[in-house]
């Protein structure tokens, strides 16, 4: 479907939401909480982020496109 593809500049945002994720919630929380860091959940938590994010943001974009597909096309 065409209604999944992502824009380069949405590309972008997730990368660097997932990276500001993985400062943030992997290494500042820890840290503020004074809890061990743990390399394993850093990683792990980063990557479910980024799945999670990531399939949202194709999901919204089949969503809102869709209907503004289907309306040019019957043009």
């Amino acid at each position: 479907m065409k209604f999944y593809y992502l824009s380069s500049l949405q590309k972008t945002e997730i990368a660097i939401v997932t990276f500001m994720y993985c400062l943030l919630i992997g290494f500042m929380r820890p840290l503020l909480l004074n809890i061990e860091l743990n390399s394993r959940d850093i990683i792990a938590y980063t990557l479910i982020f980024f799945v999670w994010y990531g399939f949202t943001m194709m999901f919204s974009n089949a969503y809102t496109y869709e209907s503004q597909y289907v309306k040019l096309k019957n043009i």
